[in-house]
């Protein structure tokens, strides 16, 4: 019943980016997170650490749709440091 995820970013700076992110589904159910990333714990993915809050918002919302207690490795690699 999953119909769309969408994502949009709340601010980018130079130091932090904050997104936020809807999963809606066919029964009309709305699950919505937000997440953050900064260069520092964005260090793998380069100059498009921006994104990474976007990635991370989308699969904390999917997350809880789906009612999964294992974090996503964007998740992961914010918690070990990479």
């Amino acid at each position: 019943g999953f119909t769309s995820l969408t994502a949009e970013f709340i601010s980018v700076t130079d130091k932090l980016a904050l997104a936020k992110a809807v999963a809606v589904f066919r029964d009309g159910s709305t699950f919505a997170e937000a997440a953050d990333s900064s260069p520092e714990n964005g260090k793998r993915v380069g100059l498009h650490w921006p994104r990474l809050a976007l990635t991370r918002s989308k699969a904390r919302a999917l997350h809880d749709a789906l009612g999964l207690e294992m974090p996503s490795e964007e998740e992961l690699d914010q918690v070990q440091g990479k």
